[in-house]
């Protein structure tokens, strides 16, 4: 395959999933997480199955294609983690596993040449039909385990089902009006039922009279400023409305800088290593190897992508700060690029927490839309990787210098 025909199948598996991360964030608001991402799986399951039949570029472009659609389980994925951990530290635990979905891309790379050489070496197969066998072997087996266990054994919230999820809020929960009254002198405080979750934000009387124990009645500890953040089935004006809001585009232009050009490179790293390692007169480098090294730039998002969201302490900023987006998510992490992509979506769950499918499916596909974009940079300077690079970070300064004013949102 020539170099073109390369960035091609590239660009198209990413517009794939651009499309699907689209869909499947609405519906993980309306159906939950879990069937979402089973029915991502099978979807995904069958095109794999039909890697083996491939014998032409436009047939590689169609698996491609297809098999894409597999790439928008990342949405599912942080809708999910949401629902299971707090505010205060559901951005650590959702760039925790987006890390870990980043870096199976880096853990293929590993994984299928050693089901290949198993195959070569222990079945008699020769290098051709060892590549064809290894991928129902391995990826389709493990798709389909794995939406199997989902459906039997999954759970989408704390309490069970989808339809329960206003039900793992904290009991009970005095409201502001009967706050007052309380304190005034008057009888017959309001308190109910709450499904709603708390933002951080105590006022002074809230200290003073605290939350009601749903078995005692009793008054106990404090009560934050409540904002009902129960996911809601969406409508499609409010799915637009979400999309196109300042806070949801911000986010979703710095992960098409963070995302994007990761994406970008390494779709072209490993060519980068092998035509440096002859620029510079080194041992030559075989396709093998520097694909082994190009693995671990996406490996290091195990580390990298939490670093963002945890150790930049992201939810406390949430909490605490009120200025600009760029302060965090596109000053200092910026230098580290898979650092970003954990800051970015430490954000997407304070940003509408009711339709968090809808932010976490627009964000995640602009980051696709960066791959795409920044892939026609490689696309169309052929091997002259630096002049593609160059443009990639210009392009980046002038997006971050257009979004750096947006604020955060309040709650």
């Amino acid at each position: 395959m020539t170099t073109a025909q390369i960035s091609n199948s590239n660009i198209v598996g990413l517009v794939a999933t651009l499309f699907v991360r689209l869909l499947v964030g609405p519906l993980c608001d309306k159906f939950g997480p879990r069937y979402v991402m089973a029915g991502i799986l099978i979807a995904g399951a069958i095109p794999t199955a039909a890697v083996p039949g491939v014998t032409s570029v436009g047939g590689l472009y169609a698996i491609r294609f297809f098999v894409g659609i597999l790439g928008g389980t990342f949405v599912p994925t942080v809708v999910w983690t949401t629902q299971f951990f707090d505010k205060s530290i559901v951005g650590r635990a959702n760039a925790l596993a987006g890390g870990w979905g980043n870096a199976g891309g880096g853990i293929t790379f590993f994984v299928m040449p050693a089901v290949v050489k198993s195959l070569m070496e222990h079945q008699g197969y020769d290098n051709h039909h060892a590549w064809r066998l290894a991928f129902p072997a391995c990826p389709l087996a493990i798709l389909l385990g794995m939406a199997v266990m989902l459906l039997l054994f999954g759970h989408d919230t704390p309490t069970g089902p989808w339809r329960t999820r206003h039900l793992h809020a904290v009991g009970k929960i005095v409201d502001a009006e009967a706050l007052d009254r309380q304190f005034s002198g008057e009888k017959g405080m309001d308190v109910g039922s709450s499904s709603q979750r708390s933002t951080g934000s105590t006022s002074p009387k809230a200290e003073k009279i605290g939350a009601v124990d749903p078995q005692t009645d009793m008054a106990v500890g404090t009560v934050d400023t409540v904002v009902d953040e129960t996911p809601v089935d969406p409508k499609l004006v409010q799915v637009f409305k979400v999309m196109m809001h300042p806070q949801t585009i911000c986010l979703a232009m710095s992960y098409v800088c963070s995302f994007g050009s990761e994406l970008a490179i390494e779709g072209v790293l490993s060519a980068i290593y092998i035509q440096s390692a002859k620029l510079h007169d080194k041992q030559t480098w075989g396709q093998e190897l520097a694909g082994q090294w190009a693995a671990m730039f996406g490996l290091l998002n195990i580390v990298t992508r939490p670093l963002g969201g945890n150790l930049l302490c992201l939810d406390w900023v949430c909490a605490k700060h009120e200025g600009p987006l760029s302060d965090w998510s596109h000053g200092w992490s910026c230098y580290l690029l898979e650092a970003a992509n954990g800051a970015v979506f430490s954000l997407v769950p304070h940003v509408f927490p009711k339709n968090n499918g809808i932010v976490s499916g627009f964000v995640g596909a602009a980051g696709n839309s960066g791959g795409i974009f920044f892939g026609l940079a490689f696309r169309f300077n052929g091997t002259d990787y630096h002049k593609a690079l160059w443009i990639i970070g210009v392009v980046i300064l002038a997006i971050q210098a257009a979004v750096f004013w947006v604020p955060m949102p309040k709650h």
